[in-house]
């Protein structure tokens, strides 16, 4: 239902089904089984492209989307009442649901990012696509894995941009561990040779869209709106940029 504007807009009518909604959206990220989902839906109010699936023309009933030459899904959905209630919520500190969110996605980022490069590392022996022979669920394995990465980082960018003070704050470590993430990540793509081989993976499979740069840029956005608060804020409470990166120890190589 998310995937259509004019339902994003719908709901947007009734504070009720608003909140709860972002309620919602927070607490089915608890779910591992159910999260490859969970964030194509949570990044849906925040100019996502949705599932990109393929649809026919006509199908969608008064909520018709734009499409692509290849019948794909082009619609852009994005409710800023719902980051507004995002905000509210997850500005709420001590609330154990904020608590829960954080830990929820940061544990995920940790644990599917370690288990993808391991994959990369143990799996994919060359850079050249003439010499890959991978099963087609190792195929599926690196795809998943790739996809959750960059849609959890994609959410983390959503927080930063609407609320930077949950990393800024003296009193959480979420900074600690989203920096200690950042740099995990960059360590590892410079040890394993990983752009070639990532790009000879994609060269073997449908994934034209996957690439590092892809991976990567999110960190660039959570900077950037860390940055920009760190200008603009006055609170005693928040760390400046160079203290923020200073608390990791992810500069000790």
């Amino acid at each position: 239902m998310l995937q259509y504007q004019g339902c994003i807009n719908t709901i947007e009518q009734d504070e009720f089904a608003q909140v709860n909604l972002v309620k919602h959206l927070i607490q089915s990220l608890e779910d591992r089984r159910l999260i490859i989902h969970s964030v194509k839906n949570f990044l849906r109010i925040s100019k996502g492209y949705g599932f990109k699936e393929i649809i026919y023309k006509g199908s969608k009933g008064p909520y018709e989307p734009n499409y692509s030459a290849y019948e794909l899904c082009n619609d852009v959905t994005y409710s800023e009442k719902s980051l507004k209630c995002l905000r509210k919520i997850l500005l709420n500190f001590s609330d154990p649901v904020t608590t829960s969110f954080m830990n929820s996605i940061l544990n995920s980022l940790n644990d599917v990012t370690s288990e993808f490069f391991l994959v990369i590392k143990e799996e994919i022996k060359s850079d050249n696509p003439n010499q890959l022979h991978l099963s087609h669920n190792l195929e599926r394995r690196v795809r998943f894995y790739f996809d959750l990465i960059v849609d959890l980082c994609r959410i983390m960018e959503v927080v930063s941009r609407w609320v930077p003070e949950i990393f800024l704050d003296k009193e959480l470590i979420h900074s600690n561990r989203m920096i200690e993430f950042m740099f995990f990540v960059l360590k590892q793509i410079f040890k394993m040779n990983f752009e070639k081989k990532l790009t000879a993976f994609c060269k073997i499979t449908p994934s034209r869209t996957r690439n590092l740069a892809q991976m990567l840029t999110p960190f660039i956005g959570i900077l950037t709106n860390l940055h920009r608060e760190i200008r603009q804020s006055t609170n005693t409470r928040h760390d400046s940029l160079r203290d923020f990166v200073k608390r990791s120890d992810s500069f000790d190589i």
